[in-house]
């Protein structure tokens, strides 16, 4: 049987930060997944105020 390959990306969200501690981590992270052009990357703090609920919002 052959393998199906999908062109849909894979979907990661980082939670959002409480505190700059990790914040290079967090940059870093992004860049790397975003980077393998695999996956999708959802941050909070690179995305606009919404009042919808956060899946929807994703």
């Amino acid at each position: 049987m052959r393998e199906q390959i999908s062109d849909e990306r894979v979907k990661i969200f980082i939670s959002s930060k409480i505190d700059d501690k990790f914040i290079i981590v967090r940059k870093s992270l992004k860049l790397l997944l975003e980077e393998t052009n695999m996956c999708k990357v959802f941050v909070f703090e690179k995305s606009n105020a919404s009042s919808e609920d956060v899946i929807d919002y994703y």
